[in-house]
């Protein structure tokens, strides 16, 4: 506002000119700049949407149910099982114990259990940290079977050292 004031007081037309025409580019340009923004911040959500997990959440419609088992080295802390299609997804974290930071020694034992408490299924699955500070560990496994309703899954954190066979 004060620069049109000090132009009109010249009395300088061409200078007028030129800063009416700067200030039309400046609010073109702004336009452009918000209509990239618009554009650029619409594509990064469909991407997200995208990646996302679609399907249904079993444990979340209580399907089935999920049994963590911690041991002394790591404390199963989340787990989702998403059924997509004829594929089942196991995804999860691992928190060490004792807290801090480092290694988490160890694996991933899966068991999927009928209502009556039959094997169907069992796996092993390694974990993997985020970054050397992480406190926490995530893991994810693709199931060999569609759990039934009424169905447990068992995630066992399991220490390094040997075990019995699964």
């Amino acid at each position: 506002m004060n620069s049109w004031v000090y132009q009109a007081q010249c009395k300088s037309v061409r200078m007028i000119n030129i800063h009416v025409i700067a200030t039309q580019g400046a609010i073109k340009m702004n336009e452009h700049v918000k209509t990239l923004a618009t554009m650029a911040i619409l594509t990064t959500f469909t991407v997200i949407a995208g990646c996302a997990i679609t399907g249904k959440e079993l444990v979340g419609d209580n399907t089935v149910k999920v049994e963590k088992i911690s041991s002394e080295w790591g404390v199963v802390t989340f787990v989702s099982v998403v059924q997509e299609g004829d594929e089942v997804a196991l995804r999860g974290e691992v928190r060490r114990r004792p807290i801090g930071r480092g290694s988490i020694p160890g694996h991933i034992d899966v068991e999927v259990l009928d209502s009556s408490g039959a094997t169907l299924e069992r796996m092993s699955t390694d974990y993997r940290r985020l970054s050397i500070k992480s406190r926490y560990a995530k893991f994810d496994a693709n199931l060999g079977t569609i759990p039934p309703s009424g169905s447990t899954i068992r995630v066992i954190h399991h220490d390094a050292g040997p075990h019995d066979s699964m």
